[in-house]
């Protein structure tokens, strides 16, 4: 764990207000101390260590295969010279944490708990609360229609890795579907011409986006389409774990 780190982190997001338009949410700029986000620009894997999305289980085999994953599992860092896996694996490890993971679940508390509280929101069974993060790459002709997350997430967070701020427009944006009162359970991507564009989280250095799983949190990304732009984002979610499989998901 880097302590350092995380007393910044929290710090960042504690004193960050939650927004509630169009659905709950924060964005918080500065959210890791500046040397080390820095650093962890210079030591992000190389190209040819990610691998497609599409080809990890995570999504459907014709999933977009400009979305790259590098993952804190083994057969991932393992690909890294021991600095390097050593210093992503400790980074995964202060995410996931379960000072963490509490930490987040209390930021957004209310919208939660209400959530839960919904007989048609609410998951069937026992559950715990679990984490994992993992690396994203996102290449040019990646886009991702308006869609709500899984019923099993929670809270999807997203920490920008932009370089610079000449690539705002790559920030990840929510949507309000044309149709009055339409919502989803979460799973289909829907076409942009269904939506209305109510607002971009700029995709700027050393940034923090994360908002809770609802019914009509649509969001999604605009095509990424010039051949040198691309998005390096950190990504921490937080999910409803079943109980029987907690054990193998809950970090101590």
């Amino acid at each position: 764990m880097f302590p350092d780190v995380y007393a910044h982190i929290t710090n960042a997001i504690g004193a960050t207000p939650v927004i509630n338009d169009p659905f709950t949410h924060i964005f918080v700029r500065d959210v890791f101390p500046h040397d080390f986000y820095q650093e962890m620009l210079a030591k992000l894997p190389e190209p040819a260590k990610y691998q497609a999305l599409a080809d990890v289980g995570h999504v459907s085999d014709d999933y977009n295969r400009s979305r790259l994953i590098f993952s804190g599992q083994p057969q991932h860092l393992g690909l890294l010279q021991p600095e390097l896996a050593e210093f992503w694996d400790k980074l995964f490890g202060t995410l996931q944490n379960t000072q963490f993971i509490n930490f987040i679940h209390q930021k957004f508390g209310d919208a939660i708990n209400g959530r839960f509280a919904n007989p048609e929101t609410a998951l069937e069974g026992e559950h715990l609360i679990g984490a994992e993060s993992f690396l994203i790459r996102d290449n040019a002709g990646y886009d991702l229609g308006p869609h709500t997350d899984s019923p099993a997430k929670i809270v999807s967070s997203l920490f920008y890795l932009a370089a610079d701020e000449d690539h705002a427009h790559l920030g990840t944006s929510f949507y309000t579907p044309n149709q009055e009162g339409f919502t989803c359970p979460g799973g289909p991507y829907y076409p942009f011409n269904q939506f209305k564009r109510t607002r971009t989280a700029p995709y700027l250095p050393n940034t923090f986006l994360a908002f809770v799983k609802t019914n009509g949190a649509f969001h999604g990304v605009e095509n990424v389409g010039n051949p040198k732009d691309r998005r390096d984002i950190l990504f921490f979610d937080l999910k409803a774990v079943p109980a029987a499989v907690a054990e193998s998901w809950v970090t101590p």
